[in-house]
């Protein structure tokens, strides 16, 4: 083979083969998603933040709720922390959901849609939620389904009563 019909089947190879397309621009809200989950998983304890970022972990009910939690502080405000007794709750637990909120900071806690066993174990009976927590590891504070509202609650409050600004 002469290195002019080399050239030429390259030149050939290539004109079959289309650039590949650069990948979209992310949207500014996933930009924010995206800088909130790094921020939470350098605040994570390294356990936890490692076995979200591993490749075979990444559908984990840890990683989702890794997701979750950013979601909701950048639409709710809600705090961007994922302390160790709550991330070993998402480990150990794949029906675990970060829904419940601490009454005063705010904090998403796993819960659980309850099984007989659970309710028996929770102090409302009628209710269909299990925390996995009952006090909250950032701060001390109550969780519980009545919590949610008190914490939404607060915050109007709190937002009511801020002078205007302008």
């Amino acid at each position: 083979m002469t290195r002019y019909s080399l050239e030429k089947r390259v030149a050939r190879l290539e004109a079959r083969i289309r650039p590949a397309e650069p990948p979209p621009e992310l949207t500014a809200e996933e930009i924010r998603f995206n800088q909130a989950v790094a921020e939470l998983l350098g605040r994570m304890d390294p356990r936890f933040s490692c076995h979200v970022l591993s490749e075979e972990n990444r559908d984990s009910n840890l990683a989702w709720a890794v997701g979750f939690i950013a979601l909701h502080h950048i639409e709710d405000g809600t705090p961007l922390e994922l302390p160790a007794p709550a991330a070993e709750i998402y480990l150990a637990y794949p029906d675990a959901f970060p829904r419940q909120q601490c009454q005063e900071c705010g904090f998403l806690s796993p819960f659980t849609w309850a099984s007989d066993e659970r309710i028996s174990n929770t102090t409302d009976a009628t209710n269909s939620l299990a925390p996995y927590l009952e006090t909250c590891p950032l701060c001390g504070g109550e969780i519980g389904w009545p919590s949610v509202f008190t914490y939404n609650q607060n915050q109007a409050s709190l937002k009511s009563a801020a002078p205007a600004t302008g």
